[in-house]
Parts: structure tokens; sequence; C-alpha cells
């Protein structure tokens, strides 16, 4: 270990093992001519690890943008389809007045909603759990229980995004649209589908990690 070049006294730097850096500090009692030393061994990271660990947070944090907006138009789309089933049966049964579009426009809006609060419902692990079996395991056992089904929700959650994505082109180049009254392009209502399966994807990637003993409250957390 080699010290940088520095003034005398004070909290020197000095180079240690890789990755690390030493902060040596020396001082001297007014009644004592003997210099005392402390030293203290902190991490150092390199350009490569820094610039890798923001991109992650910064992607992360777009994630999370993404799914809080998702869970808003979702609760928009619910108060949507409220109004139109209001609007409906005062037209239909007070002024006689049926209208064509609201059956058509409810089955959109609770498609899209659905899918829109999916990965918001995912980061918060709101869904319906049975854990009988990961009541009876011990926490370390639990925690790669939740490890494997975090995997396991990725990569059906994955490839159900890649198979709905390949639906979408092939509604879009083929111009395929709804069969209803007031007909709207497929791809419209289905693209939803492939945002919210991507998303929740991405969530259930998240929360692999390495297993502890939280993981047990984690994962029996989310029952109902």
């Amino acid at each position: 270990m080699q010290p940088e070049q520095g003034g005398r006294g004070g909290i020197r730097p000095w180079r240690s093992a890789p990755g690390t850096l030493t902060l040596v500090s020396e001082f001297r009692n007014e009644d004592s001519p003997t210099i005392h030393t402390h030293s203290t061994q902190v991490r150092r990271f390199g350009p490569v690890e820094v610039t890798m660990k923001s991109v992650l947070a910064l992607l992360c944090a777009i994630h999370d943008r993404l799914t809080s907006a998702a869970a808003i138009l979702a609760a928009i789309g619910l108060i949507s389809i409220v109004t139109f089933y209001v609007y409906e049966v005062v037209t239909r049964y007070v002024f006689n007045a049926p209208t064509a579009w609201v059956s058509d426009f409810v089955s959109y809006f609770l498609c899209a909603s659905i899918f829109l609060a999916l990965p918001k419902v995912t980061r918060d692990k709101g869904h319906v759990a049975v854990t009988i079996l990961v009541d009876m395991m011990p926490a370390r056992l639990a925690g790669y229980f939740h490890v494997a089904i975090s995997l396991i929700g990725f990569g059906c959650l994955g490839f159900s995004a890649w198979i709905s994505l390949q639906e979408n082109m092939r509604q879009y180049t083929k111009n395929i649209e709804t069969l209803a009254i007031i007909s709207i392009p497929q791809w419209w209502v289905s693209g939803f589908i492939t945002f919210g399966l991507a998303l929740s994807a991405f969530h259930m990637l998240r929360q692999v990690r390495r297993p502890g003993p939280a993981d047990r409250v984690a994962l029996v957390g989310s029952a109902g």
C-alpha cells in the first residue's frame, strides 16, 4: 500500500487493494510529540460500475413512472365505464333513445383498464396467493422458492407479451378491425395487453434477488 502525493498531517488517501481507497488521518496532542494515525478503508467504484448502476436506476425509475401512470389511466377507464353505463341506462329507460356505441366502448375500456392496472398489481404483489407450502418451509427455503416463482413469472409473462406483440403486428399489417357496431383497429385494444404483460414481466424480474428471511413475509403478504 503506497501513499499518494499530498501534504503532511490531516487526512491523506492511500492506494490499497483494487477497488478500495484507504483514508489515513494523522493527529498529535498538544502535550505529546507522538503522532497518532487512524485509517479507514472505503470502497471505490470504477467508472463503468457507477455508470451501470446509474443506468439501471434510471430504467427502474422510468419503469415505476410508467406503472404509476398506467394505474391512473386504469382508474380513469373504470370511471368511464361506470359513466357510460349510467348514460346508457338514462337514455334507454328515461328518453327511450338507446345508444349504439356504449356496449362496444365498455368492452374496449374494460380490456384496457385490466392490463393497465396489471403492472401495479404485480409491483405491489397484490395477486391472490396460495401460501400453504410456503408457510411450512424454513425461512431460507421460502426465499429460494420466492426467487423461483419470480423467475417463472418473468418467463411466462415475457413469453406471453412476445406472443401478444406478434399478434399486434399481424393485426396492424392486415388492418384487422373489431367485430362491433362501431369498429376500430383491433391492435388499438390488444396493444394494452402487450403493454401490461411486458411491464409486469419486468416487475417480476426486479423481484429476483438474493433470498433472505424477509422473503417469506414478502411472498405471503400478497395472500388475500
